[in-house]
């Protein structure tokens, strides 16, 4: 898609005729003009402004003749207005004829109907032979523009906004084929404890990549890792970085606090083993990947249940269920980017089961909906 300035009303007036949306002056404001007989062409105008389809248009002619064409039993009154105030910046609220389509009046039987004055808008009326369908030249909620420098850099801004939506949708498609497909990590590295039990099985970061890769690729995938600079002392934390060949990225943070886990180590050791705990978490956070396996969970002191590695969505709805229950719980998972701090304020507060244990996000689409709907009432958000 290609937006410009022309200074040409048969270009304008060509635009119209082929299905296109044109910014157009009027008395006040730019108005992004389409046919309003074309309903692919009023789609393009609520699809490039956000507009919600609730929101009906207002449909310019190009003298008050033409109302007829548009409309039915329209009032003589209606004619002594116009012949006072149009053309002019006065609309009409007429019922409609069936040849307007629905999706102009957002399924009223009632159809706004106006003859701008603007020499330039009514030219490209006269030239295109159609009524235009035009709001004003702005994201919905936006200020209007009221230059074609402003209508340009709008227009420019939303196509870029649109081309992000797009990059997104197919970042989540497929991210839910990829976790479909994701194999079973698995679990080949021990650490005992002193007396020479294994306290936890893991796969080193490498042997996750390795796995994953295929997967990853075949989906359009690349990772990469950097660090977290923004941590208190006595912490590591790495970054993942997960980027889509359609252009979007997620970023994704882990840290571990040297010790803990890592205190059975020696103390060389202790700096990359954090760093190898926090690049495994921070790619399972990314991914979805779960590293299920015979070990305790140390986030809840207890057996994590055998399994793969992957969260395979029930419906490809679930990556949105799950951005939703993260933003709801803002204000109570603190400043960790992980889930540890999420499950435990969902443990205390009933809303899943510490016993199993059920830990977010890797619930049913269903089940996420039902603790959304909990959470949402117990913070009153």
């Amino acid at each position: 898609m290609e937006t410009k300035i022309i200074n040409s009303v048969e270009i304008a007036a060509d635009e119209i005729v082929k299905g296109n949306v044109v910014g157009l002056p009027t008395e006040t404001v730019y108005g992004l003009g389409a046919d309003a007989l074309n309903e692919d062409a009023v789609l393009k105008i609520y699809e490039t402004k956000k507009r919600p389809d609730f929101n009906p248009l207002i449909v310019h002619v190009s003298e008050v003749q033409e109302f007829e064409k548009y409309a039915t039993e329209i009032p003589n009154d209606v004619y002594k207005l116009a012949d006072f105030f149009s053309p002019g910046p006065i609309t009409f609220i007429l019922k409609k004829k069936d040849i307007i389509p629905d999706i102009v009046t957002a399924g009223l039987d009632t159809v706004a109907i106006r003859v701008p004055s603007h020499e330039l808008f009514r030219f490209v009326l006269k030239l295109s032979k159609k009524p235009i369908a035009a709001p004003s030249a702005n994201m919905f909620g936006r200020i209007s523009p009221t230059t074609a420098e402003d209508v340009l850099k709008e227009l420019n801004q939303m196509r870029l906004q649109m081309k992000a939506e797009q990059a997104a949708e197919a970042f989540n498609a497929a991210m839910s084929r990829f976790q479909a497909d994701c194999p079973t990590i698995i679990k080949e590295k021990g650490v005992k404890t002193n007396s020479g039990q294994t306290a936890y099985k893991y796969a080193p970061i490498e042997v996750v990549e390795a796995q994953i890769r295929p997967t990853e690729h075949a989906h359009g995938f690349n990772h990469r890792f950097d660090q977290d600079v923004n941590l208190p002392a006595g912490f590591v934390g790495v970054l993942c970085i997960v980027t889509h060949r359609a252009g979007h990225s997620i970023t994704t943070t882990a840290r571990y606090r040297l010790g803990g886990k890592t205190s059975m180590m020696s103390d060389t050791q202790q700096d990359a083993a954090a760093e190898s705990f926090a690049k495994r978490r921070a790619i399972s956070n990314a991914y979805g990947l779960v590293l299920a396996g015979e070990d305790m969970d140390g986030g809840t002191g207890k057996l994590k249940p055998a399994g793969p590695s992957s969260v395979a969505p029930d419906d490809v709805t679930k990556q949105g269920l799950v951005r939703e229950l993260w933003a709801a719980l803002k204000t109570v998972r603190g400043t960790e980017v992980n889930w540890n701090a999420s499950n435990q304020w969902l443990w205390d507060h009933a809303i899943l089961d510490s016993g199993v244990p059920e830990t977010a996000p890797n619930l049913t689409s269903d089940r996420l909906r039902e603790v959304i709907g909990k959470v949402k009432a117990v913070l009153h958000v």
